[in-house]
């Protein structure tokens, strides 16, 4: 219940904790340390460690070279490994907050390891057994379905007259992969019982909202198959719709709050950025409001609503099923 904020990347989530207002982040050592650094150059409050008492798991990023009879690549890259695994080259990487292959620090390098930061150098790594990979599924699944903190969804999408044809075809093959409950299973995007996900369409004004609450969604889908393209991009009007929603919710704070906005054009409503500003920061809620851009979407719009809502921008256009997978993870 204390999670107020989720990541699919470990470092963005080292800028969303610098951005915000945040008391505590669960992250790998070496980004714990590289935090902290920043922290303590602002002369903010530090952070302080803190180990899993049963065990830990440790990300070694091993180094593969993939032979495709190219003889000059790889005598680069085994000229890069050498390196890589000399002396001094592991020194520089231990500088970084990174420990050595054996997960040790040698002396001259534990003042980057501050134990006022609660980094523990000489502490005993004892890494976890990994179960079989049945026993894994099955626990990310439950993870996903019973333990995580509920989300609040709100897809804000675009049903203007650009998207008629294949824009909108694949829209909603995309958005199959997150609401039937088949598909969202097979990707680990099935969410608890206590979910709520809103649906608002928008074209010349943003459409009824569409909701529904668990994680069977096929209803939802059902609506956004059906909904037919065409009119303008009132993108600022349908997104302050969708903020109005979570500010009417009384439950709030059980939920992780986010909107996902998917445009393929340039707001031409009503209202500009400037209005959402003003909305938003007088709400005074943390709610990210991620975009995907696709077709024309004007990515300077996006990226100014990511900046003011500490959220990302996710690119479409290559691929709408991968970007619509990838928000989820930060929610």
């Amino acid at each position: 219940s204390g999670v107020n904020r989720s990541s699919g990347s470990s470092n963005w989530l080292v800028d969303l904790f610098l951005m915000g207002d945040y008391n505590a982040m669960v992250n790998y050592e070496t980004l714990i340390i590289q935090t902290n650094e920043q922290l303590e150059a602002q002369g903010k409050e530090t952070l302080y460690a803190v180990y899993p008492v049963d065990g830990l798991s440790i990300s070694d990023s091993p180094l593969g070279y993939v032979n495709k009879g190219d003889a000059k690549k790889e005598e680069a890259f085994l000229e890069f490994q050498e390196y890589i695994l000399s002396d001094e080259a592991q020194s520089e990487i231990e500088k970084t907050g990174k420990r050595n292959s054996y997960g040790k620090v040698r002396d001259e390098n534990k003042i980057y390891y501050k134990p006022e930061w609660g980094i523990q150098v000489d502490k005993v790594l004892s890494p976890l057994r990994f179960p079989p990979t049945e026993v894994i599924e099955e626990a990310l699944t439950l993870y996903q379905t019973s333990f995580k903190k509920p989300a609040y969804t709100v897809y804000i999408l675009d049903y203007s007259s650009s998207m008629r044809g294949d824009r909108q075809e694949q829209m909603v093959d995309a958005l199959a992969q997150v609401l039937l409950p088949e598909n969202a299973k097979q990707h680990l995007l099935l969410g608890t019982q206590q979910d709520q996900t809103i649906i608002i369409p928008f074209s010349s004004e943003p459409m009824d909202a569409q909701e529904k609450s668990g994680n069977d969604l096929t209803e939802l889908y059902d609506f956004v198959e059906s909904t037919f393209a065409g009119g303008n991009t009132a993108m600022y009007e349908a997104t302050l719709a969708g903020l109005e929603i979570i500010k009417n919710e009384p439950d709030l704070a059980k939920y992780n709050p986010a909107i996902v906005l998917l445009t393929d054009g340039e707001a031409n409503g009503d209202l500009d950025y400037f209005d959402l500003e003003a909305s938003y920061l007088n709400l005074k809620i943390d709610v990210p409001i991620f975009s995907i851009k696709f077709g024309d979407s004007a990515d300077d719009q996006l990226d100014m609503i990511a900046s003011l809502t500490n959220a990302r921008v996710f690119d479409g256009r290559e691929n709408l099923i991968e970007a619509f997978r990838s928000v989820k993870g930060y929610n």
